[in-house]
């Protein structure tokens, strides 16, 4: 009895990753959010009976994730399926338990996960199918995030190189540039460089080009952080929000950003990468020898991502035309699909059996089944 116990656990486990045999369910990498598991919890369902559908989403990056909600859609929701929940919604949020709405971040110092949440929907399979049929479930996952970068700048005076003895100088000068740069794990990353030119500064006002590449390196769509989500419109999508701050006298300036109402932002589409050009210029009276620069981005936006997973229903049991408890037939006519026999026989107006084996298990409040004239019938 306990090894039976066991091997029911690990089959159930293997249907929850799984979603239907053979037919792995795909699911959101996540650089943000990442969809852990998407499925149902049988991977075949009898037409006209319910299943429940299940995604579990963690935060794997660096920031916590807010207003986070998840939509069901693929299924035909309201025509061929339904939603058996109390919430009729196919969209859910996380719940209230969880403050503000938000998946708390990853803490890699300490090695602790992010938090985790998982959504559910108990559906209603499409009723009366006379042939078995696959489905697919697609699931869409919305947050807000954040991208944190920062960046130092070396900048080193030409005087200051020429009081250096010969191997000094080629020593310091290799260290004018971009000494480091980080950016937080999250759907959008952040970069900066400033390329091959060290940045050595030879009289007041040198100004140097420096470019920060902004990169959608998840599997997901950034929108507008103000944008009422799931319904989103075109003009909604692909905005991505960047603040830039540098301190001390860098003379930071950028070009290309397109702002209104005191914001800046860039349009970064699926799998893209945009480029921000920008300029500093370096001041020797400030700077004397040499002098280190951060240069911090901040990146908001919201983003979503996808999965989906496959599931079976099987044909009805019940013969043409029998409801599912009541038992009874519909006359005969040109527009029915059964039709009554001497004896009490419900029989198919169509079909092709050879024997009572032939046809589908006797449905409720019938008792016998036969083969009578190629059509299956019961009574």
């Amino acid at each position: 009895m306990k090894n039976y116990a066991l091997l029911s656990a690990l089959l159930l486990a293997v249907v929850f990753l799984s979603g239907c045999i053979g037919q792995p369910p795909t699911t959101g990498v996540g650089k943000g959010l990442s969809i852990k598991g998407f499925a149902s919890d049988f991977p075949e369902v009898r037409s006209g009976e319910t299943i429940t559908l299940s995604a579990l989403v963690e935060n794997v990056g660096d920031a916590d994730a807010y207003n986070v909600k998840a939509q069901l859609f693929g299924l035909n929701i309201g025509s061929e399926w339904s939603i058996q929940d109390q919430d009729k919604s196919s969209t859910r949020m996380i719940g209230q338990q969880l403050s503000g709405s938000a998946l708390r971040r990853a803490d890699s110092a300490l090695g602790l996960p992010g938090e985790s949440y998982e959504f559910t929907w108990t559906v209603k399979a499409p009723a009366d199918l006379r042939v078995d049929n696959t489905y697919t479930a697609s699931l869409r996952t919305y947050y807000k995030y954040k991208t944190s970068s920062t960046s130092i700048l070396h900048l080193v005076s030409y005087d200051y190189l020429k009081s250096l003895p010969t191997d000094q100088f080629n020593t310091e000068k290799a260290k004018a540039g971009v000494t480091q740069s980080t950016s937080s794990a999250a759907p959008v990353s952040v970069k900066l460089s400033a390329g091959i030119r060290p940045l050595v500064v030879y009289s007041n006002g040198d100004s140097f080009s420096v470019q920060i590449d902004l990169t959608n390196v998840d599997s997901g769509n950034a929108f507008d952080t103000a944008a009422s989500y799931p319904q989103l419109g075109s003009a909604d999508l692909h905005k991505v929000y960047i603040a830039i701050a540098a301190d001390g006298d860098l003379g930071f300036t950028c070009s290309g950003l397109q702002g209104y109402s005191g914001a800046t932002w860039v349009s970064l589409t699926k799998g893209q990468s945009k480029t921000v050009f920008c300029t500093i210029k370096g001041d020797k009276a400030k700077l004397e020898n040499s002098r280190d620069y951060t240069v911090t981005v901040t990146l908001d936006y919201g983003y979503y991502i996808d999965a989906s997973t496959a599931v079976k229903v099987l044909k009805s049991e019940l013969p043409l035309g029998v409801s599912g408890t009541s038992g009874t037939t519909a006359s005969t006519s040109s527009t029915t699909s059964t039709t009554m026999l001497p004896g009490g026989w419900s029989c198919a107006a169509t079909g092709s059996c050879a024997s009572a084996s032939d046809c589908p298990p006797v449905p409720p409040s019938y008792n016998q089944r036969d083969c009578i004239s190629g059509r299956c019938c019961y009574k």
